[in-house]
């Protein structure tokens, strides 16, 4: 049935490479669990209805992901948008959150839209190659800042916006170790290197201090709090054309730039000119060497 389902073979995978694929690929994208709902927080949304609608909207899409287009890509929602959308819309203009939650569901609908009636399509095969190879390279150095940020390897500074961390935090010596010893295993062709890595400094921090037990396993969720509370008559209003041009324009980019990015990574184009733009930049599977 999976095989039938999912193509394995004709993929060159294998059940027990998926799931230990997709378990560090969780792993590896779980903090969005935790800091989305701190981020919107801030600007007034309920903690508990955005871990809520953070979790089922990753998991929905993800399912429709595999499902549906048959692809191994997880999604969640993305971290420059929900700061652009706290700091920037809600507490630097007065928005309220609210509305704020309009215009980025407008926004989405527009996407939507554009994709629906291939437009998108045809804009991204016009975009050139350098901006793409630029796009799925940017969107990489910001996620690596957040994990620089998170790890404390870099703090704020008011003089140059960004500095060094502490090296002597146990912190950032263990995060470092946590980077070395993934790549020592991902250079030696380990499977599953990097939720190797997470789990075992995971559990280095325990006695640390640096990580903690959950004091509950299940919890009921508390949606009430965000559920269908976007105000679309707010968010039409002409004074946020800029916030609804910015949020349909970070959908628009980062969305693309991460298709292409993933696709032509993981040698998933199905046309003949992405496939061309990917060789120059990694090989195919077959040139791959099998991880031990």
């Amino acid at each position: 049935m999976l095989e039938r389902l999912f193509h394995l073979q004709e993929n060159q995978t294998t059940v027990r490479r998926e799931l230990f694929a997709g378990l560090t690929t969780f792993m590896a994208m779980a903090y969005v669990v935790v800091v989305n709902p701190q981020i919107l927080a801030e600007g007034g949304m309920p903690a508990d209805g955005v871990l809520f609608a953070t979790c089922l909207s990753s998991a929905l899409a993800t399912i429709l992901m595999g499902l549906w287009a048959n692809y191994p890509i997880a999604l969640a929602p993305g971290m420059s948008l929900n700061a652009y959308f706290t700091y920037s819309v809600v507490m630097a203009r007065g928005v309220p959150w609210q509305t704020a939650l309009g215009v980025v569901f407008l926004s989405g609908v527009l996407f939507l839209l554009l994709t629906l009636t291939k437009v998108r399509e045809h804009i991204v095969n016009d975009i050139p190659d350098c901006l793409k190879h630029g796009t799925a390279g940017g969107i990489g150095l910001f996620i690596a800042f957040i994990g620089l940020r998170n790890a404390k390897f870099v703090v704020a500074n008011p003089a140059t916006l960004v500095a060094f961390g502490k090296i002597h935090d146990q912190e950032v010596l263990l995060a470092a170790a946590g980077l070395l010893l993934t790549a020592i295993l991902m250079a030696r062709r380990v499977s599953g290197a990097i939720l190797i890595g997470i789990a075992l400094i995971a559990m280095a921090g325990i006695p640390l201090g640096l990580s903690h037990w959950p004091a509950h396993l299940f919890s009921l969720p508390h949606p009430s709090g965000t559920f269908l509370k976007l105000d679309l008559a707010g968010a039409a209003k002409l004074g946020l054309a800029s916030s609804f041009s910015y949020f349909s324009l970070w959908i628009f980019s980062t969305m693309s730039g991460r298709s292409w990015a993933f696709l032509s990574r993981a040698d998933f184009c199905v046309t003949a000119s992405c496939r061309a733009q990917a060789a120059h930049c990694w090989p195919t599977r077959s040139e791959r060497s099998p991880a031990r």
